[in-house]
């Protein structure tokens, strides 16, 4: 949008911001959620079921 309004931009920063961007979300979706899911959720059931 900023482009299209005139802001001093160039497309080539554009396109190398949206593929940090991307490797960014692509690491977060894959590495770091599952983590946090597994951490709250699996870690959590394991000591209850040691504690029985």
């Amino acid at each position: 949008v900023g482009m299209l309004l005139g802001a001093n931009v160039s497309v080539g920063a554009c396109v190398t911001n949206l593929i940090c961007v991307t490797i960014g979300n692509i690491i977060g979706g894959a590495i770091i959620i599952p983590c946090i899911y597994y951490a709250t959720y699996l870690a959590a059931d394991k000591k209850k079921s040691s504690n029985v």
